[in-house]
């Protein structure tokens, strides 16, 4: 016999659910579901309603379609708002990312202008450009970025300048 209450399947000679321990001939007869057309109670088991004559069995199949559907959309809700905060996660880390490639450009164009310009401020313009891809106009860091790309070319331009002056020096003596 199947419970009214948790609906788990019990030998036919059991008194009392193995499940929920409900007395089965009290729940087969007190536990009602409205008819979903006249909302006339009915006992859970009813095929029909006994006031309008529906068939219970497609309304409570109706209702469960019905309650998965709600349950998908709550999930697909749910899954909605977890993908708007990874988006704001990613674009938090980003920018966090862009912000410390800023500061490392920047102190790369400062070295160079001391040791190796001819290798640190290509490698401080190339850091500058991405940290200025992560940045928008105005963000924190994007001034480090700006600073350290024109500092950059500038110290280039400088150390090309001295090693062409060098070589130049070199063959003319």
């Amino acid at each position: 016999m199947q419970c009214a209450k948790c609906s788990y399947q019990n030998p036919d000679e059991a008194k009392e659910c193995q499940q929920c321990g409900i007395n089965l001939a009290w729940a087969a007869e007190n536990i009602t579901e409205p008819c979903s057309a006249c909302n006339t109670q009915n006992p859970v088991f009813a095929e029909k309603c006994s006031n309008c004559g529906l068939n219970l069995q497609w309304a409570r199949e109706e209702r469960r379609k019905k309650e998965e559907e709600e349950r998908k959309q709550q999930e697909k809700a749910v899954a909605g708002r977890d993908r708007a905060v990874q988006a704001e996660i990613d674009a938090a880390l980003t920018k966090e990312r862009g912000r410390k490639l800023a500061g490392d450009a920047l102190l790369a164009a400062i070295v160079g202008i001391f040791i190796c310009g001819i290798f640190l401020e290509p490698y401080a313009i190339y850091r500058a450009r991405q940290a200025k891809e992560m940045l928008s106009s105005g963000e924190e860091g994007r001034g480090k970025a700006d600073a350290a790309e024109i500092l950059g070319w500038i110290i280039l331009v400088i150390w090309v300048l001295l090693v062409v002056i060098q070589v130049i020096g070199a063959l003319s003596s």
